[in-house]
């Protein structure tokens, strides 16, 4: 069976102020469906930017070059849409720190709503509907004045949603990038919970 994702010559510098320094040196791997593969290292040691340079989540400061084809697609060769496209989709990373999934200025309910408009085809009840779920899976109460009202929320009903949300997509991905192996056994469960 041929790879999902496989990663060659992976490499990844950042240039600031007319210096120029290589984070990421030759990387390459291969995922095939329904492996796991961990990628080890020191804190610091290039992990999360490699993931993140497959994924095209850097800034202009960094040049990537190499080949990561995932799905029949050189990730490092797709446009800003494409990939915007496919993140969420198709593949996804699952970030270490929840406190920046969500924008304090605007309402939990439209930054839900707007995750699933853009990656999945529920139409704007199926949306809602699956948002109140959530919130109800995740013993959240007063879900509907949730998603209305709530901008800023703790970090604990944070981690929940974040959890939430992954899990109701996650039957959709072909990949999943996580930062933290506990991320996926949360994950895990929360399709367990979901059906």
């Amino acid at each position: 069976m041929s790879a999902i994702l496989k990663v060659e010559n992976l490499n990844v510098t950042l240039t600031y102020r007319k210096t120029s320094k290589k984070l990421v040196e030759n990387v390459n791997f291969e995922v095939h469906p329904g492996e796991c593969l961990g990628i080890l290292g020191e804190s610091g040691s290039g992990k999360s930017m490699t993931v993140k340079s497959i994924l095209g989540l850097l800034d202009k400061n960094f040049h990537v070059s190499g080949s990561a084809v995932f799905d029949g697609h050189d990730l490092l060769k797709e446009s800003k849409e494409e990939l915007r496209r496919l993140r969420g989709s198709r593949i996804t990373m699952v970030l270490q720190n929840p406190m920046t999934c969500f924008d304090p200025l605007y309402r939990i309910g439209n930054q839900i709503s707007e995750t699933f408009a853009t990656h999945t085809t529920w139409n704007a009840q199926e949306i809602r509907s699956h948002c109140l779920k959530i919130l109800n899976q995740m013993q959240i109460l007063n879900g509907e004045e949730v998603l209305q009202n709530e901008k800023n929320i703790q970090k604990a009903l944070n981690e929940k949603l974040t959890t939430a949300m992954r899990a109701a997509i996650y039957k959709k991905l072909a990949a999943h990038c996580f930062e933290h192996p506990e991320e996926m056994t949360e994950i895990n469960e929360m399709v367990k919970i979901g059906g």
